[in-house]
């Protein structure tokens, strides 16, 4: 009898699981194409469209978390306020560098980030510069540096309507 009551119990947690799946999935489409309605409209977003690593969810994510490019004087201030700048200590004559300040916007650097993984991984430059951090800074550091750099290319892109030097529009398939 215990066995035919967990079999149940299983069977309804099995049905209620896809039912949370399939609705996950339907608001997921929804957002996409909700997203890609964006970016046909912005032409800020269709350049960083060109960036490797970078699909309509990132590009979409990165212009909307920026808001208006004057508000960054430099890719610098773009940098530290996304968090990816590296924590500074000085004191007197010595100065200390550490590991990221984390102090800005979460969802900016967390789609860099996975942009960083895509282009490291697929894009012909994005990959040697991989391979030239990896092995003095470890993966996650390399892929953190790949990302700061990609905001870097960001910046340029938008504030100074520049082109992305190391795009080949052949080998980077699109992210998320």
């Amino acid at each position: 009898m215990a066995g035919t009551a967990f079999g149940t119990l299983e069977k309804v947690n099995v049905e209620s699981d896809l039912e949370t799946l399939q609705f996950a999935q339907a608001q997921q489409v929804r957002l996409t194409s909700m997203m890609e309605a964006i970016a046909s409209q912005q032409e800020e977003v269709t350049r960083l469209l060109q960036i490797p690593g970078f699909g309509v969810v990132t590009a979409v994510t990165v212009w909307a978390a920026m808001g208006t490019m004057q508000r960054f004087v430099d890719p610098q201030h773009l940098v530290g306020y996304a968090g990816l700048g590296t924590r500074v200590h000085n004191s007197g004559m010595s100065t200390h560098t550490g590991r990221i300040t984390k102090a800005g916007r979460r969802d900016l650097r967390v789609v860099l980030i996975e942009a960083a993984q895509v282009a490291a991984n697929t894009h012909p430059h994005w990959k040697a510069e991989l391979a030239r951090l990896e092995p003095r800074l470890g993966r996650n550091k390399a892929i953190v540096a790949i990302a700061r750099k990609l905001l870097v290319t960001v910046w340029y892109i938008l504030a100074q309507h520049k082109t992305d030097r190391s795009h080949n529009r052949n080998k980077s398939p699109r992210s998320y």
